[in-house]
């Protein structure tokens, strides 16, 4: 199957039906999903124009949100307590999407650019980079940190080792990570786990990416599962990966400081707090909002600042499907309040 046919799959399962967590194969172990839910509030912070996929965020330090998006090859920075305004931060001219992003060392920050078209499902092969941005300059400077020959469907991104300059990239579409180093641009396949990989037929496979305590909380969209893998300082697998959950089609996630997950859940609308609690035994809340105005949610963060570090800020796709070119309302940032559902200060 040629990479292009592939990516096509890949990026129309993302947000496919509940139909495929029917297929599932049944192993004994599944969760009781839904076991708690509570509704809340969310403030829209910014809406994009019609037919705008805002596909993953990263916090700055001073509390500003970047955002990157699948429809266009935009990096945009928004300030959340001044909401309706976004800044256009970079535009990578020579591409036409951008997928994760992650901050390597205080302010500075590396986002994966590709030539995907959400609009036509077309994906030339060779077309997948990591770009550094750096944000503590009055002017961002922009520069080439790795080039992927050989990926399908980069997507998740998380930091090894910000002092080696180590980030792990997840490949969706061949079910691999990557170990990119962004001051030499060497890349190495580290891990190659079959749990990563897209279930047949090609849909996607590992998506968001967190690193705590070296373990690699990660998500497969394609099989519904949220595993942990523990790593050695150079990213390879220090041991057995364990399943966290199972059974629903998870994109991106955010870690607080006791190991709980949170999941955006994009097909059904909602965010699932996953809490630790044994062997395939956590609890799972399901995050709705009152107003049903968190719709398609890809990614979401932690804030940073004393006035949101118990608030999650999570990035939408506004409905949008692969390869619908259909007027649909825009993808926005939103801040949902979570502070009734933690114990101590979290951080992403």
């Amino acid at each position: 199957m040629k990479p292009s046919h592939l990516v096509h799959l890949a990026i129309s399962c993302l947000l496919s039906t509940a139909s495929l967590i029917k297929e599932l194969p049944s192993t004994g172990q599944e969760l009781a999903l839904l076991e708690r839910s509570t509704h809340t509030s969310v403030a829209v912070i910014h809406q994009f124009p019609h037919n705008t996929w805002i596909e993953n965020l990263a916090i700055r330090p001073n509390g500003q949100v970047l955002v990157t998006t699948l429809t266009s090859p935009d990096l945009y920075l928004i300030d959340p307590f001044r909401a309706g305004r976004s800044v256009l931060v970079h535009s990578f001219s020579d591409h036409l999407c951008l997928l994760g992003i992650a901050e390597l060392q205080p302010d500075v920050f590396y986002v994966i650019t590709g030539n995907y078209s959400q609009r036509t499902n077309a994906n030339p092969s060779g077309a997948w980079d990591v770009y550094s941005v750096d944000m503590r300059a009055p002017q961002p400077k922009i520069g080439l940190s790795g080039h992927f020959p050989d990926a399908i469907l980069l997507n998740g991104m998380a930091v090894l080792n910000s002092r080696a300059g180590f980030l792990l990239i997840g490949d969706a579409g061949a079910g691999i990570v990557y170990r990119l180093n962004v001051h030499t641009g060497a890349i190495a396949v580290v891990l190659d786990d079959p749990l990563m990989k897209p279930p047949r037929g090609g849909p996607v496979g590992i998506d968001g990416l967190q690193i705590r305590h070296s373990q690699l909380y990660w998500t497969n969209a394609g099989q519904g599962l949220l595993i942990k893998t523990p790593l050695y300082a150079d990213g390879r697998a220090a041991g057995p990966s364990t399943m966290l959950m199972k059974g629903l089609e998870m994109d991106d996630l955010a870690l607080d400081t006791t190991g709980d997950a949170f999941l955006a859940v994009t097909y059904r609308n909602e965010i699932v707090k996953w809490s630790s609690g044994g062997d395939l035994g956590g609890t799972n809340t399901v995050i709705r909002t009152s107003q049903g105005n968190l719709v398609g949610p890809t990614a979401c963060k932690f804030g940073r600042t004393l006035r949101d570090s118990q608030m999650l800020y999570v990035s939408t796709n506004g409905g949008l499907k692969a390869g619908n070119g259909s007027r649909t309302p825009g993808g926005t940032l939103s801040r949902v309040d979570l502070g009734y559902l933690m114990n101590l200060p979290r951080t992403s």
